[in-house]
């Protein structure tokens, strides 16, 4: 079982999230240890903001690195750059992989503008975990439960111009098994699709697809209109942890959604 140890200044915040995200997509696979150099109490903000992903931290203690620099080690992760200076050296083979992230404690403004920045630090620590237990440890975490998807159209050409207007791709024109096929130039959270004639129909009423929006879906929704859509929702914050959706109607009659974070 692979050990894993995660370093920042003071062990309150980013190296207790960084801890918690590789414990989650890595499971009973390995032992996650954190530490500081400077140890201090957890971070309330931290615990408040892992809460809303669905993960308790609050249970977390800080630890002084040195309580663990005789620990049999494979991999040492620090997370900020004071921590990656100050870090002792380990008799181990462990592999060290140094990212720094910035330090939420030191944002500030409205408690809005910080949570904002305490989020913003923990999903890039989420993504950082991800990408190190699959990459590292060889584990899959990005499980997509969609691979393809299907937009049944009446008018091919109407439906193509509109598509490429509005979320601004380039689709591909292609007759498959006697059916014609658009196929969008690039995929959506990896997942593929087209638009298809031939089989199906329009429909306002039967499953939802969302697109992605980027940083922000009103870049594409704004388009939706000019090009013979309409728009059933305008952007919408369904909580500052999910992010934001919009719905609109194709030129076909299709329902479809777009979704962003910002």
């Amino acid at each position: 079982m692979k050990k894993i140890l995660v370093v920042c200044t003071g062990n309150s915040c980013r190296s207790q999230m960084m801890e918690a995200w590789i414990r989650k997509f890595a499971g009973d696979k390995v032992q996650v240890f954190s530490a500081g150099t400077k140890p201090e109490n957890v971070n309330t903000k931290a615990i408040h903001v892992m809460k809303l992903s669905g993960i308790e931290i609050s249970h977390h203690k800080s630890n002084l690195v040195d309580e663990v620099i005789n620990m049999d080690l494979d991999f040492v992760i620090t997370v900020c750059d004071q921590a990656n200076e100050n870090c002792p050296y380990f008799p181990t083979v462990a592999k060290k992989i140094h990212k720094s992230f910035p330090d939420p404690a030191k944002a500030k403004g409205t408690e809005t503008e910080i949570l904002t920045v305490y989020r913003d630090v923990r999903d890039s620590l989420k993504e950082f975990a991800m990408d190190f237990v699959e990459k590292e440890l060889g584990i899959l975490v990005r499980k997509e439960i969609l691979s393809w998807f299907e937009i049944p159209v009446l008018d091919f050409n109407r439906a193509m111009q509109f598509y490429q207007n509005v979320m601004e791709i380039k689709i591909q024109e292609l007759e498959f098994a006697g059916i014609q096929h658009g196929f969008f130039e690039h995929s959506y959270g990896g997942v593929n699709g087209a638009i298809v004639k031939g089989e199906g129909e329009p429909s306002n009423k039967g499953t939802l697809l969302y697109f992605n929006g980027g940083e922000d879906l009103n870049k594409y929704l704004k388009n939706v209109e000019k090009q013979g859509g309409e728009i059933l929702k305008e952007k919408t914050l369904i909580s500052d942890d999910i992010g934001y959706f919009a719905l609109f109607l194709d030129t076909e009659g299709n329902r479809l959604g777009i979704w962003s974070k910002n």
